[in-house]
């Protein structure tokens, strides 16, 4: 009620004015209620308040018209146009204008900006048409507002300050009403551009926000794109490179980022104006400040849409837009900066995704033959190895979350997604408080292909390496299996297309890719390396669609049965002949996958590989297989052996083990669900201390035979590990079980008929037999580890420092079970082998040292002995003589010989020397005495010290010719030529070098006197006195 009634004592003074009153009370009276309405106005917003207003607002609107209308007051009008603009923005109040009152209050502002000569009312007058939020379809105010905005930046006030409100004017137009200033670009495009070359920041500034709302919606429409392309190609591109001369490097890298969203067609099709461009951005990455990195990082993945359409199958460009990424994750030490470069990175990574859907949409799978398709290694692959090197483990996480992602089957967590707190640095807002541009949108929530035969055959190689790494890094199982299902999901979906179509080559080329699966799953030389453990947990995503996967093993082309002998060579090899009952009888299709599959799970778990968790593992793969029934029957009795496999003492007793479970009932699917569970019981049931009577007691369990050393290393997929000694039989006699009692024809593993090892050697027969140490005498070694690198494969050298292993000691003192998880193939025993050569090395090394009747070196990994002066001298001067040149950008001058002894005079009168080379205060005094010359020394010395002697009287010369010039041009005036200490040194060297020339005339005089002709010097004193 308060608010009602003081808004309308306000308008009831405002309107006496109108009525006639115009004497300087009323005046008074009226500034007075302008100043009231203003306080009244900025009271919070409530109902009440809303209904007085709008109560008030027809005689306030009425007070506007005719105040407006009056002859402009200094006083007054501002008031006015204050007030009105607050009534144009509110929109309940907005909403309640007559469109007759709001026509003419309009025109009353656009009369004030052409006839007005006070700037404060031409600034309201411009804000007051800024702000406004009336009804563009109703009042067409776009056109006229162009106008006096266009006329206000070059105003008659030549005032800064309206040239900011004009383009704030435009940049605010723009976003309310986007397609009317598209349809006026003609007019306002050409003006704003001219604003980027001005020499004030605020104003360029201005400008470039206005082009980079543009940016936003872009593509433009034709004709509006026409004429932002030409203005930016004739104003905003001289002005980028003008900001890199001059060192503006943030204002460069916001006007590039315009650029490259606004002149994409352009640049696209002049490689030349291109490469201009790309010139700003490499030299922003470099530049010293972070915002300016930041900034360029955020900005770079803008770069994409440069390019043509398949970009990603071009690997100069690919290389090129990843460079600058790696580069930040190697050696950027600012966190907030390598925030922005993985933001960059997952925008690169989601648009070459997307680049790749559109591509297998358009296109069919026999045109991948001759493209280069390793993508997916270079853009997502390196990038996280890189990360990798690097402790940056919450970027590592970030990173296997969005690759997850990317391989995500459904799009089920879409939501998930979208409420995930992005990446810092993703959508951050620009350094200079300006709108990010387009490119720092979102990234767009996209999958890699789920349908079509190009996608696999693409992503295959790399899908298998990516899983290899996601289980290389801490707690990446689960990312892993999302990589692995995602893409065993897409190969299924690429299996069915080729078996439904008459296309032999489309099925021999998904033959081969399926067998491919499978051979990285038994772990084959040719696959990337992947621990056992890991491997088992593959396979049943292989056998989803049995009858689909099994007409695609019927055939095996002859390179995948190479790759399957190596297999099931190494497997033999490693022990596994004793199993040879099985690999023997089934040779073809699933089949043979199956039992080799079998036989390396027997090899790892009796030789102490596995604990409860493998042996779950590995009875999960074992039911997964075991459950296609049509395809493998035989292959049931798997998931039972396989749980009471760690209670056979010998390989041998498999078979038995295998002949019980094979004549019990047939399992039913219930009972293969049924399977992991059971056995991890089982197993942990024959753990407890208490032992069944009805069970013999174990005998001495038998270590596989160890593979030959003759094999390479790249024939070994298994990461067996080295055999260790036997167990120290037990004095009491071993029992045996009699070949003669049958086996009981029940499968359940609590109930065997076999030997029983103790609980110790049940799980790891020969772990306890074992040091905790790989290699404990080289425990201590300092020795660099790329001693060793010969022996580790590529792929493992690169992940040496993500497991902290700097020298041969760390890897010598890590447990067997640190190592056995190395991905690589037998890590165990190439680690050893490793460190065995190594020490093998050391000891010849020292024992040839011992034996040498030269003098003794010290033995390999011992630090050097302490080198005395003399020797340091001594290699000094030896690396002074071996040093390559090196290019020296000083002017050329005479140096000083290196052996050359000065006399120089003392204050205290005596004459001292100093060498070139020691410290300037260093003088020596001279000996009372000249050494006696040796006369049958080398005459050839005195030869060397006369070239000396006028090398350095050349020197002297050019000296003395500097110091005439000078006097001669008149340098310094008075201070060169006047200065008495300069008077003072002339004389001094004045006097030595007269001095200097009587010696040498009267050794000159010797030795003519020898020579026999001693007037031949007599002339020198003539000449020396003409020359002067």
């Amino acid at each position: 009620m308060a608010a009602t009634t003081a808004l309308t004592d306000v308008a009831a003074t405002l309107a006496k004015r109108r009525r006639g009153s115009l004497d300087e009370q009323d005046n008074e009276a009226h500034i007075s209620a302008y100043l009231r309405l203003n306080e009244l106005l900025e009271a919070p917003d409530t109902p009440a308040r809303l209904d007085a207003v709008s109560a008030a607002l027809p005689m306030l609107l009425a007070t506007f018209d005719a105040d407006l209308a009056a002859e402009p007051d200094e006083h007054i009008t501002p008031l006015c146009l204050r007030t009105l603009a607050y009534f144009l923005y509110h929109e309940h109040s907005v909403a309640r204008i007559p469109d007759a009152t709001a026509t003419v209050l309009v025109g009353h502002l656009f009369r004030l900006l052409y006839t007005t000569t006070d700037q404060t009312t031409y600034l309201l007058a411009l804000w007051s048409l800024t702000k406004q939020k009336l009804d563009e379809a109703r009042h067409q105010l776009v056109p006229r507002l162009v106008e006096v905005f266009c006329q206000a930046t070059i105003n008659t006030f030549q005032s800064r300050k309206v040239q900011l409100y004009a383009l704030q004017g435009l940049h605010e137009t723009l976003l309310k009403h986007p397609a009317a200033m598209m349809a006026a670009a003609t007019k306002w495009c050409h003006v704003v551009a001219k604003c980027l070359e001005s020499r004030d920041k605020s104003t360029r500034d201005a400008s470039r926000r206005l082009f980079q709302a543009l940016c936003h919606r872009a593509p433009l429409p034709p004709d509006a794109a026409t004429i932002v392309a030409t203005c930016l190609r004739l104003h905003g591109e001289p002005m980028v490179q003008e900001h890199v001369k001059a060192q503006r490097m943030l204002e460069a890298v916001h006007l590039w980022g315009v650029l490259t969203v606004l002149l994409q067609a352009e640049l696209r099709a002049d490689e030349r104006r291109l490469d201009a461009m790309l010139a700003v951005p490499d030299v922003a990455l470099r530049d010293p400040e972070p915002p300016v990195r930041i900034l360029s990082l955020q900005l770079w993945r803008g770069v994409v849409r440069l390019w043509p359409a398949p970009w990603i199958f071009r690997k100069p460009l690919v290389v090129l837009v990843l460079q600058p990424l790696l580069g930040s994750f190697e050696a950027e030490p600012l966190e907030t900066v390598v925030d922005a470069a993985y933001g960059t990175w997952e925008a690169i990574a989601t648009a070459a995704v997307a680049n790749l859907t559109a591509y297998c949409a358009d296109h069919s799978y026999d045109v991948v033959r001759t493209l280069w398709t390793r993508w997916y290694d270079e853009v997502v692959a390196k990038a996280l190895r890189c990360l990798l090197r690097h402790p940056r483990p919450r970027l590592v996480r970030q990173a296997m979350t969005f690759l997850s992602h990317l391989w995500r089957v459904d799009d089920d967590d879409d939501e998930t997604r979208r409420s995930e707190p992005s990446a810092p640095g993703t959508e951050s807002c620009s350094v200079a408080q300006t709108p990010a541009p387009p490119s720092l949108a979102r990234t767009p929530d996209v999958a890699l292909p789920r349908t079509g035969t190009i996608a696999p055959l693409v992503l295959f190689q790399d899908a298998l390496q990516a899983v290899a790494a996601a289980f290389a890094v801490d707690d990446g199982a689960s990312y892993a299996l999302a990589i692995w299902h995602g893409f065993c999901h897409r190969l299924r979906a690429a299996l069915v297309l080729a078996v439904d179509a008459h296309d032999a080559r489309l099925r021999k080329v998904y033959c081969k890719l399926a067998w491919g699966m499978w051979s990285f799953v038994l772990g084959a030389a040719t696959s990337p390396t992947l621990a056992w453990r890991h491997r088992q947990r593959l396979v049943p995503a292989l056998v989803v669609e049995p009858a689909t996967m099994a007409a695609m093993l019927d055939a095996v082309p002859t390179s995948v049965a190479s790759v399957l002998h190596t297999v099931e060579a190494s497997l033999r090899q490693a022990g596994a002949g004793p199993l040879d009952w099985l690999l023997a009888a089934h040779t073809t299709g699933l089949a043979r996958a199956a039992a080799l599959l079998f036989a390396e799970a027997v090899l790892q778990l009796h030789a102490g590989m596995g604990g409860p968790g493998d042996v779950n593992v590995a009875v999960e793969a074992a039911v997964a297989v075991a459950a296609v029934s049509r395809v493998a029957e035989w292959f049931a009795p798997a998931p039972t052996v396989l749980a009471q496999v760690a209670t056979a003492s010998a390989l041998t007793d498999v078979q038995l083990l295998w002949d019980a479970a094979s004549a019990s009932p047939s399992p039913s699917a219930n009972d293969f669900e049924a399977a992991p569970t059971a056995a991890v019981d089982a197993l942990q049931s024959l753990t407890d201390d208490t032992v069944s009577p009805c069970l013999l007691q174990p005998r001495p369990p038998t270590p596989p035979r160890p593979m030959p050393p003759s094999s390479p290393p790249q024939e070994m997929p298994l990461p067996m590990p080295s055999p260790a000694p036997a167990p120290t039989p037990s004095p009491e006699p071993t029992l045996r079980s009699s070949p003669a009692a049958p086996p009981m024809p029940s499968a359940s593993p609590e109930l065997v008929p076999l030997p029983l090892p103790e609980p110790a050697q049940m799980l790891a027969p020969s772990v306890a037999a074992r040091p905790s140490m790989v290699h404990p005498c080289l425990a201590a070694s300092k020795e660099p580890i790329a001693s060793l690198f010969q022996h580790f494969p590529q792929s493992f050298r690169q992940l040496i420092a993500f497991y902290n292993i700097k020298t041969i000691g760390d890897l010598a003192a890590m447990s067997e079970t640190r190592v056995r998880s190395f991905p690589m193939k037998d890590p165990v025993a190439t680690v050893a082998r490793a460190l065995d050569e190594f020490s093998g090395r050391t000891a010849r090394v020292n024992t040839l040292a011992n034996k040498s009747p030269m003098r003794k070196r010290k033995a390999a990994g011992t630090p050097p002995r302490t080198l005395t002066p003399h020797r340091r001298m001594q290699l000094d001067m030896l690396r002074e003589v071996v040093t390559p040149m090196q290019l020296s950008f000083d002017s050329p001058r005479a140096k000083v010989a290196d052996k050359v002894t000065f006399h120089l005079a003392s204050p205290d009168g005596r004459v001292r020397l100093a060498r070139p080379g020691e410290d300037s205060q260093q003088l020596h005094d001279l000996p009372d005495e000249a050494p006696p010359i040796d006369t049958a020394a080398d005459d050839g010395k005195a030869t060397v010290y006369s070239a000396k002697l006028l090398s350095h009287l050349e020197r002297c010369s050019v000296y003395a010719d500097r110091i005439h010039d000078r006097a001669v041009a008149g340098e310094s005036s008075g201070a060169l030529a006047a200065t008495p200490a300069l008077l003072g040194d002339l004389e001094t060297a004045h006097g030595a070098l007269t001095a200097l020339s009587g010696r040498l005339h009267a050794t000159a005089k010797v030795l003519a006197t020898k020579a026999g002709h001693p007037r031949s010097v007599d002339s020198w004193a003539s000449a020396a006195s003409s020359g002067l």
